[in-house]
C-alpha cells in the first residue's frame, strides 16, 4: 500500500527549520520534496495524497516503460483507422524501422528529453534527405503525444527542438534549374519506344499527370471529352502495399479532377468512346468488366 508524510528537519549548523514531504509507493519507488513552512508541506502532502488516491502515479510508473513499448502501442491504434491508405502504413512501418527505433529503442521514455531528441534529428540530418528528416520527425513527436496524452511524461520533447532548416539549392539559387516536364518533341520520342499496346496508357499519363496507381483505377465512366472543359475524375486507385496487402482502395491521395488540354482531348477520344449497353449474349460479369 502507497503511504506518504511530514518529516519535521532542522540543519545542525545554521538551526534553520523546514519540512520534507516523503511518499513510497506499492512497487517499492519512493521520492521526496522539502518545503520552507508546514503550511507548504500540508498542501503538497494532500496533493500527493490525491494523485495517489487517483492513481496518477500508474502514469508515472508507465514513464518507465521503454520507447519501442509506446511505438508498438501508438502504432496499433493509428494504423487501425480504415481510411488510412496502405502505401502509408508501408512508408511509415519504414521509416520507424530504419530511421527510429534503432536511435531509441528500449530506453525508457522518461528518460529521453530534448537533447536526446535533437541528437537523433542532426544524425539523421547527415544522412538522410530533408524529407525523410521532416517525415521521421513527425512520427517521433506524434509518438510522444501520445504517451503525454496517457500520462506517461509532462511534456512532448519534440516541441522543444526546432525542425531542421531545408538545405539551399544551388540550382535555385543560380537559377539552373533543370526542366522537369517533358516538351512534346521528347514526349513523342518517349512514346516510340513503347509498344503500341502502351501508347494509350502512356499518352494519358502524360497528359494528364496522373499516377501509375490512378490510371490503374481509372474507369471510362469517369472520362468526360464532351464537356466545356474535358476533364476526368480520379476515382478508386490501384495499390501494391506489401504485407498490407494490395488491390484498389475506393480514393485517391488527394480528391480532385484533371482538366484535359483540347488537343489531348482529340487525341484521347478513340481510347475512351461512350460507354455502349452490353450486348444481350454477354453475362452479367463480361458486361461489367466492358464497363
Amino acid at each position: 500500500m502507497a503511504t506518504s508524510g511530514i518529516r519535521k528537519r532542522v540543519g545542525r549548523r545554521t538551526g534553520r527549520v523546514s519540512y520534507q514531504v516523503w511518499w513510497r509507493m506499492e512497487d517499492g519507488s519512493q521520492g521526496a520534496r522539502t518545503v520552507s513552512s508546514r503550511d507548504e508541506a500540508r498542501e503538497l502532502l494532500d496533493e500527493k495524497r490525491l494523485e495517489l488516491r487517483r492513481g496518477t502515479w500508474r502514469g508515472r510508473q508507465r514513464g518507465r516503460l521503454p520507447f519501442n513499448h509506446w511505438t508498438d502501442e501508438w502504432w496499433s491504434d493509428w494504423s487501425a483507422d480504415p481510411h488510412r491508405s496502405p502505401n502509408t502504413l508501408v512508408m511509415a512501418e519504414s521509416r520507424l524501422r530504419n530511421h527510429v527505433r534503432p536511435f531509441f529503442g528500449d530506453r525508457p521514455i522518461e528518460r529521453i528529453g530534448p537533447a536526446d531528441v535533437r541528437r537523433w534529428q542532426a544524425q539523421l540530418d547527415g544522412r538522410v534527405g530533408y524529407d525523410t528528416v521532416t517525415q521521421c520527425r513527425s512520427l517521433v513527436r506524434r509518438i510522444f503525444e501520445y504517451a503525454t496524452d496517457e500520462g506517461a511524461i509532462d511534456a512532448n520533447p519534440v516541441r522543444k527542438v526546432p525542425p531542421p532548416r531545408r538545405r539551399a539549392d544551388p540550382e535555385a539559387v543560380f537559377a539552373a534549374v533543370k526542366r522537369r516536364a517533358l516538351t512534346p518533341e521528347e514526349a513523342g520520342r518517349l512514346l516510340a519506344n513503347f509498344p503500341l499496346f502502351w501508347w494509350d496508357h502512356v499518352t494519358t499519363l502524360l497528359g494528364t499527370g496522373l499516377r501509375f496507381g490512378e490510371l490503374a483505377g481509372l474507369r471510362r465512366r469517369r472520362v468526360h471529352l464532351t464537356r466545356p472543359v474535358p476533364i476526368l475524375e480520379v476515382g478508386p486507385t490501384r495499390y501494391q502495399a506489401g504485407r498490407f496487402g494490395s488491390g484498389f482502395k475506393p480514393r485517391p491521395k488527394s480528391d480532385a479532377w484533371c482538366p484535359w488540354p483540347r488537343w489531348w482531348s482529340r487525341r484521347s477520344a478513340a481510347s475512351f468512346p461512350p460507354a455502349a449497353t452490353p450486348r444481350p449474349s454477354c453475362s452479367p460479369a463480361q458486361g461489367a468488366a466492358r464497363r
